[in-house]
């Protein structure tokens, strides 16, 4: 931030720089006398710009902060007296923000919930200190703005994730803040044997000790589409995900292969994205990692072609022809893709690699 100046200062200016002055005049006068000159608007936005994106690139901050940062400014340029009082450290920050602005918001969504029908969200979690911790959001209609909103309502530390230790956490903390069980319409989990077990399940419990009237909802839609995807691609032998992941590995722990790739790219003018990597346990990875495969599916056939034997090359060349014309690849750019390809033949590969491009 040192190095982000705004341009505050008045300039001076010589006082025979007016036309209109007499010499004799700017004898009487000192040789420099201090002029007013207000900055342009247009300067001071984009000293007020460069101030902004300084505190972000000092920070590491992502772009998406920079209209927030910029509201947030306006907003106490409102109030410049209280501004220039203004002092916040970390220490007094994490206090006010946990006994002033965490304490207000959770004593209106309490009055909130005391009167209005509400549903609950519950979530496990691990905290960056290794916490088992559960996430409650309570999800009501509003009357102040009209709408439902979904509002944080404790996080609960259990040392065993266990239905029995839930329940008593969640009935410890409606029991202490006085929120009326029949105010609980539904409560949305994952379809896990702790949350929606049928015999001793968290909602179960709930159901069966402290809101008989509570509706079944049959957990949340996500972890649905996961079992049934996961059930109905389990004959294929996850031939797909592996395609991703090796393709993903091949770029990923080859600079050399990357590069050329990119070179590839700008000559075929298709935008380079690199492949993404499939996590198991997320059904989405593999619809991500499938979408960036499609955008890249006339560049791949170059990676592995260069890979194969003389007479497999001439049993597949004919594909590398059907890009060059769909491309519309001129013979300067052919001979460049050619060199590139030599480079890829002849470039030594480790056995992972090598059992990754021939099975």
């Amino acid at each position: 931030m040192d190095m982000v100046f705004t341009k505050n200062a008045n300039y001076s200016l010589p006082s025979n720089f007016f036309p209109s002055r007499s010499s004799s005049s700017a004898a009487a006068t000192t040789d420099l006398t201090p002029v007013q000159r207000n900055v342009p608007l247009c300067d001071r936005i984009s000293n007020a710009e460069a101030l902004i994106l300084g505190v972000i690139a000092e920070h590491n901050l992502p772009f998406s902060t920079a209209p927030v940062l910029v509201n947030v400014s306006k907003a106490l340029a409102e109030d410049k007296k209280a501004l220039n009082h203004l002092l916040l450290s970390r220490n007094y920050a994490s206090y006010k923000m946990k006994f002033g602005v965490a304490k207000t918001f959770l004593q209106n969504t309490l009055k909130n919930l005391l009167t209005i029908k509400f549903s609950l969200n519950l979530d496990e979690a691990t905290s960056n200190n290794n916490m088992r911790v559960i996430s409650v959001l309570a999800s009501y209609f509003s009357p102040s703005v009209n709408r439902v909103v979904v509002e944080h309502l404790v996080s609960l530390n259990v040392v065993t994730v266990s239905s029995e230790n839930i329940f008593k956490e969640i009935s410890e903390f409606f029991e202490s803040n006085k929120i009326p069980w029949e105010n609980l319409v539904s409560i949305l989990m994952d379809s896990c044997r702790v949350m929606r077990g049928t015999k001793s399940g968290i909602e179960t419990r709930i159901r069966n000790e402290k809101a008989p009237h509570l509706l079944d909802i049959d957990g949340d839609s996500c972890h649905h589409i996961h079992n049934a995807t996961k059930k109905f691609c389990s004959p294929f032998d996850c031939l797909l995900e592996n395609l991703m992941r090796d393709i993903f590995n091949d770029i990923k722990w080859s600079a050399d292969i990357r590069n050329w790739l990119i070179d590839i790219c700008s000559l075929l003018n298709v935008k380079y994205v690199s492949p993404v990597n499939v996590i198991s346990h997320r059904w989405l990875s593999c619809c991500d990692g499938a979408l960036s495969l499609l955008h890249m599916i006339e560049l791949l056939p170059f990676l592995y072609y260069a890979s194969l034997s003389n007479s497999d090359k001439t049993v597949y060349f004919s594909i590398i022809c059907s890009i060059y014309k769909q491309r519309s690849i001129d013979s300067g750019g052919r001979a460049k893709i050619k060199e590139i390809l030599k480079k890829l033949s002849s470039k030594n590969i480790t056995e992972d690699g090598k059992r990754r491009k021939i099975e």
